[in-house]
């Protein structure tokens, strides 16, 4: 049984889609992420740091301490939708959204974890 898309699924494969057909190129992807992009994955995180905006410098344990893409999630997302309120040197797991997000500059696409909404 197939199931339907939430709209932020949906949305992260449009946004995908229509940024590869303006030429965006692909960044590096060590955890094969852009092959995943709209499904909802559950994988276990660090949490490196947080910025002056609290937003959680996140890596996937496979790449923590690498000079990988990290995930920039909001702090008060993680709370909400995860339950979960992590520190500096924390691993947790969590579910994500795959998605990408866009370097104008570059024109690149960058792996990118979007917490669902529910």
């Amino acid at each position: 049984m197939k199931h339907s898309l939430t709209f932020e699924q949906g949305k992260q494969i449009d946004f995908y889609r229509s940024f590869l057909n303006k030429g965006f190129k692909l960044e590096t992807d060590p955890e094969n992420l852009y092959t995943r992009v709209g499904e909802i994955i559950t994988i276990p995180m660090y949490c490196e740091q947080f910025t002056e905006n609290l937003l959680c410098k996140l890596y996937t344990l496979e790449s923590k301490g690498k000079e990988e893409p990290f995930h920039l999630v909001p702090l008060w997302q993680i709370v909400r939708y995860l339950g979960i309120l992590p520190k500096p040197g924390d691993t947790f797991e969590g579910t994500f959204i795959v998605g990408v997000r866009k370097n104008e500059f570059t024109k690149t696409l960058i792996p990118s974890l979007r917490l669902p909404k529910r």
